[in-house]
């Protein structure tokens, strides 16, 4: 039972925002393809999740704080047996492990992620304990890329390769049910959940093409009576999605600017006014009076 779905990184959806709009640098070409590459593999972990018993709570990428330290979780299944904490790494090709150290095949050291992975737990250990819980946590690195290969591994049950997946949740599928207890503690997890702090990114607003995009190709779109289509492949949609979809991108690329019938307008210049104040009503709150009438 997944009691905490996973959220896109707000990095990455400002930056698929933004490359519709514009042409991204080299520098933000390389961090859209870092996200997406970590993305893909927490999406195939989530994936390879939804074969574990009934009787699991899923808690996937929370973000939490104990005694002054932050710290993320990529997945958490609450089991009857104990809590099981994993670190997703979604690395691809030939690493190597040496006097303690990772590294990439060409002999670059990167962090360590079982060294991550003990401070998650300890941190969760703390806070469990804080609030009166004594399960017990048992945390794994994960590397579910199928063309991902670790050189001198060490002999750790700490490091799951994507082999060895189905017989680690077979052999932990705990006999027992979930009480009112493990529900308690799902829900306690899921209040103390902080969200991403907003991403900064320098956008200048006047570099940035207006239109309404298609979802399928991200190729500006065209009005017909009261839909919109995409001549590039030819696909047909209707206005409120499109809207309703390009003014979240505006709040997500410009927090600070208010949200108008005039800047609405700007944003979605191929819609018609009639559309945009029926998508504005329909998934936006109106405050303000008169000229200063905005939405939230």
């Amino acid at each position: 039972m997944i009691r905490k779905k996973r959220d896109k990184p707000v990095q990455l959806k400002i930056l698929h925002a933004l490359e519709k709009r514009k042409t991204l640098t080299e520098q933000e070409l390389l961090q859209k393809s870092r996200l997406e590459k970590g993305w893909e593999g927490e999406q195939l972990f989530d994936r390879m999740t939804g074969t574990v018993s009934k009787e699991t709570l899923q808690l996937h990428d929370l973000r939490l704080t104990c005694r002054g330290s932050t710290f993320q979780l990529d997945t958490l299944l609450i089991r009857p047996d104990a809590i099981y904490l994993y670190e997703v790494k979604y690395y691809n090709g030939d690493f190597v492990y040496e006097d303690g150290d990772f590294k990439l095949s060409g002999g670059k050291v990167i962090l360590n992620p079982l060294h991550q992975l003990l401070r998650a737990r300890t941190l969760l250990h703390q806070l469990l304990e804080e609030h009166g819980y004594s399960f017990p946590v048992r945390a794994y690195v994960v590397f579910p890329h199928p063309h991902f290969f670790l050189y001198h591994a060490p002999v750790t049950d700490s490091f799951l390769f994507l082999p060895q997946w189905k017989s680690h949740i077979t052999r932990h599928a705990a006999a027992g049910v979930l009480t009112a207890t493990h529900h308690k503690l799902a829900d306690l997890l899921c209040s103390l959940h902080r969200k991403e702090p907003s991403a900064t990114q320098d956008v200048l607003y006047g570099e940035l093409h207006k239109n309404l995009f298609c979802p399928g190709c991200a190729g500006p779109v065209c009005r017909q009576f009261k839909t919109f289509f995409c001549p590039d492949c030819d696909n047909h949609y209707p206005a409120g999605r499109l809207i309703y979809e390009a003014l979240k991108e505006f709040r997500l690329l410009f927090p600070e600017m208010r949200l108008t019938l005039s800047s609405a307008r700007n944003w979605c210049r191929v819609a018609s006014d009639k559309q945009i104040r029926r998508a504005l009503a329909r998934h936006f709150n109106e405050k303000g009076q008169g000229r200063g009438v905005h939405y939230v």
